[in-house]
Formats: C-alpha cells, sequence, structure tokens
C-alpha cells in the first residue's frame, strides 16, 4: 500500500497531468499564453505577437494580425502598420468588446489609399454571435468619385491550420460615405446563426478621392457580442483555463 506522501505525490503527479493535457490538447508545449493588450500598441505590435498567441481581451483573444498597403503612391502612400494604433472598443456590446484601429487615412485629391487588415478572434467562453463595424469615414470636400468605405468579410475560422485561416464566408459588412459628415451608410450588425467559437476578420479600408475632393478615415471599430459567457469576475479564471485551450492554436494538421 502506498503510504499518505506517496499517495498525495501520485495525485501531484496526476493532476499536473490532467492540466497539461486541457492546456496542450496534444500540441507542442511551447505555445504561448495571449498577453493582454500592450499600452500604446500599434498593428506592427500585435503582428509580432502572433507566434505567441496573440493579445486578450475581456473573454476574446485575437491573434493572427496581418496588414497590407494595397496602394504605394508616393505622393499619398497608405500608413503603415506601426503608424495604426490598436485600443479596446467600447460600443453597443459593452466595454472592451471589440478593437479600433486608429491613423489618418486620407486621399488627397485625385489619390486613394487602401489597405487590409486581417486578424482571428476567439471567444473562451460562450459563442460570438453578432459583429459591428463603426468607423467616421467622410469626404470633407466632395466632389464626383470621392468616398471612404471600409468593407468586412466574416468567415468561420479554421483552427488546424498555422497560422489560423478563413473558411466558410459567414456574411459581410460594409461602411460607406460620400458625403461631408456622418457614417453615411453601414450594413451592420451582422448576426451569426449559430454562433461561433471563433471568426476570421478581413477588412478592407479605402478611401477614394476626385480631382477635387478628400476622403477621410481615422477610426474602424469592431465589436462583438456573445452568449453564454460568465461574469466579468470569472475572467482572470477563464484566462488562465483558456490559455491553456487556446494553446492548440499552432497544432498543424
Amino acid at each position: 500500500m502506498l503510504c499518505r506522501k506517496s499517495l498525495n505525490r501520485v495525485k501531484a503527479v496526476v493532476l499536473a497531468l490532467t492540466i497539461a493535457g486541457f492546456a496542450g490538447l496534444g500540441v507542442s508545449s511551447a505555445s504561448a499564453a495571449p498577453v493582454p493588450l500592450p499600452a500604446g500598441a500599434t498593428l506592427t505590435t500585435l503582428i509580432g505577437l502572433n507566434a505567441s498567441g496573440g493579445i486578450q481581451i475581456g473573454n476574446l483573444v485575437y491573434s493572427d494580425f496581418s496588414y497590407v498597403p494595397t496602394t504605394f503612391d508616393p505622393s499619398n502612400p497608405t500608413p503603415s502598420a506601426s503608424q495604426v494604433s490598436v485600443t479596446t472598443a467600447s460600443g453597443a456590446f459593452g466595454a472592451n468588446s471589440g478593437l479600433t484601429f486608429n491613423t489618418l487615412w486620407e486621399s488627397i485629391p485625385g489619390g486613394n489609399q487602401d489597405a487590409i487588415i486581417r486578424y482571428a478572434v476567439q471567444a473562451i467562453s460562450g459563442t460570438i454571435n453578432e459583429v459591428g463595424l463603426a468607423f467616421n469615414g467622410a469626404a470633407p470636400f466632395p466632389s464626383t468619385g470621392t468616398f471612404a468605405t471600409v468593407t468586412e468579410t466574416i468567415s468561420a475560422l479554421i483552427t488546424s491550420t498555422n497560422p489560423f485561416s478563413p473558411g466558410a464566408a459567414l456574411g459581410t459588412l460594409t461602411a460607406a460615405n460620400s458625403s461631408s459628415s456622418g457614417t453615411g451608410t453601414n450594413s451592420g450588425p451582422l448576426i451569426l446563426n449559430p454562433g461561433q467559437t471563433g471568426v476570421y476578420v478581413s477588412k478592407d479600408i479605402g478611401v477614394v478621392s476626385g480631382p477635387n475632393g478628400i476622403a477621410t478615415i481615422s477610426f474602424v471599430d469592431n465589436t462583438y457580442q456573445f452568449v453564454g459567457v460568465p461574469e466579468p469576475a470569472s475572467f482572470s479564471m477563464l484566462g488562465m483555463v483558456g490559455a491553456g485551450l487556446l494553446a492548440r492554436r499552432r497544432r498543424v494538421i
């Protein structure tokens, strides 16, 4: 028979193996946990955190960031990833329920800027059942062909690839404006039924000016509503457990 001291050691080993099993889900232990959103973060910061699991804000983990400027006019350069700051968004779905991307996208007369932001979002608990999009695009000196737009595709998240990748498209959100103030038109929010434990976001941001116009966007918001989420006081414990569950993100088929 095992003495009490030996029995306690066996129990400790079993508990450690159980926790490791949940944390790794058969994946390399090299996978790291997401971190809180750093102060003064830019898209360059977040892209640099991809390999270590991304960032966690409340019930959501954001990862696999990329940024691609798609226009390269030297006289009207698109802002770089290091010029796009990222903060938490507080929208209709509550505080800390999304991200705000902030910079000055501005097209000079006869010019244009375009950029694509992509990232993955996972819920630690519950499911994401609604996605919102907002921006402050405007054309303060409108002329024919001057407008600001954001077009966003929300896809199911494939978690068995490295990095995460988009699956089937779930829907599209658009916001557009060709006037001197206001948002103009907004197709959101996008209802997800059934809810998703994770989604992949691909956001195309564009400003285009006619010969006498200027179009601007200085922020773009994404917000998320979830169901089956515990009280905020439970998030700290979820963070510790969720970090292990989300470690599977680096599993490759």
